[in-house]
C-alpha cells in the first residue's frame, strides 16, 4: 500500500552491517518473523562462521524456541547441509555457471548493486542478471570477505 519494500531492504542492510556474535541469533529470529531474507542470510553466514560463540549467547534460546523450521534450517547449516541439498534439489547448469556473482549471497548482490547506484529490488535471479548486465560476470572475482 505504501510501497515500503525499498525502505525494508535498506533497514535490512543496516541490520546486516551491525551483525555481531552477540546479536546474530536474535536478529535471525527477527528475520524469520518479518520475512527479511537478506538479514536471514547475513545471520546464517555469521552463525556458520562462529557457531559456538553464537550458541553461547542469550539469544540462541530464541532460535531454538522459534519453531522447528528455523531450528531445523540452522541445525542443517551447522551440520554442513544446505537447504537445497536437504530438500534434494540439484543445481541447474545455469546455476553452476562460470559467473562468480552467481554464488554471492543476496546481501552481497544488493550491496554491490547499491554501490553502483542500481536498483536493489527483485528476486535473487534478477539481482544477478542486473549485475551481469552492468558488466560484472565471468572474470569478476568475489571481493566480499
Amino acid at each position: 500500500r505504501y510501497e515500503c519494500g525499498y525502505l525494508k531492504l535498506l533497514c535490512e542492510a543496516k541490520l546486516c552491517e551491525g551483525l555481531t556474535v552477540a546479536n546474530a541469533a536474535t536478529r535471525l529470529v527477527l528475520s524469520e518473523q518479518s520475512a527479511a531474507d537478506q538479514l536471514k542470510e547475513g545471520c546464517l553466514e555469521l552463525i556458520k562462521d562462529h557457531p559456538e560463540a553464537v550458541m553461547a549467547t542469550a539469544g540462541w534460546e530464541a532460535v531454538v524456541s522459534a519453531g522447528s523450521e528455523l531450528s531445523d534450517e540452522t541445525s542443517a547449516l551447522l551440520a554442513g547441509y544446505s537447504a537445497a541439498a536437504k530438500q534434494g534439489k540439484k543445481r541447474t547448469a545455469d546455476e553452476a555457471g562460470f559467473s562468480a556473482i552467481r554464488v554471492w549471497t543476496t546481501v552481497q548482490l544488493r550491496s554491490e548493486l547499491l554501490s553502483r547506484g542500481l536498483d536493489i529490488l527483485g528476486t535473487r535471479a534478477e539481482l544477478v542478471a542486473r549485475l551481469e548486465q552492468a558488466g560484472l560476470g565471468h572474470d569478476y572475482g568475489c571481493s566480499f570477505a
